[in-house]
């Protein structure tokens, strides 16, 4: 937990307060589950269940009317996050050219650059670009994306074909909170607002 507190920028002297609150409202939540029930309820949220199919389980379980709200936020912010989101979805106000990578985060915003790209400087309609990151560990996991400015898209040459490093600044690394990102098979998409180019 402390180190997803330094991940988010919560103050050493703000743990203390937030630990807190978690911790109640766990003993005021889903501490009152047994295993077994948490899982039939998790799966009852993750299928879209109504709020009151859920209460009804809970009084099933006898679990105390006190308690059903912190549990039905629960499973609501579980369900949130457990859906999959399109890629293109990360920034739902970004307008540019969005890039997929495994590269590391760390050595993108040093370099201020990513590359070496295959797409169309012309199809690049607002000169931004969004680095969506598609590693499954680390400090920049997927859901992380960076949105920066392009100051200058640079040719450069695998062999005979043509690519593009697109150069930028003012990069800001943005964490969605949401890991289950789904990914096209093209890691270049164009977006304009309103939709995909």
């Amino acid at each position: 937990m402390d180190e997803l507190f330094d991940t988010v920028g919560v103050q050493d002297n703000e743990t203390l307060l937030v630990k807190s609150n978690i911790w109640e409202l766990f003993e005021n939540g889903i501490s009152r589950l047994n295993g077994i029930q948490l899982k039939n309820l998790v799966e009852k949220a993750q299928k879209g269940e109504s709020p009151e199919t859920i209460v009804d389980k809970l009084n099933y379980y006898g679990i105390d009317s006190c308690f059903h709200q912190n549990i039905l936020d629960y499973l609501s912010g579980f369900h949130q996050a457990t859906q999959i989101i399109e890629v293109e979805q990360l920034d739902p106000y970004f307008e540019g050219v969005q890039v997929a990578t495994r590269d590391d985060f760390e050595k993108i915003l040093s370099d201020k650059y990513t590359g070496d790209w295959i797409l169309n400087p012309a199809n690049i309609n607002s000169m931004r670009v969004q680095v969506a990151s598609m590693n499954n560990s680390g400090r920049f996991p997927r859901g992380w994306y960076i949105n920066a400015d392009i100051v200058r898209i640079e040719e450069v040459y695998w062999g005979t074909q043509k690519r593009y490093r697109l150069h930028f600044q003012n990069a800001v690394a943005i964490d969605s909170g949401n890991r289950n990102v789904k990914f096209k098979q093209m890691p270049v998409t164009y977006i304009k607002r309103g939709g995909i180019i």
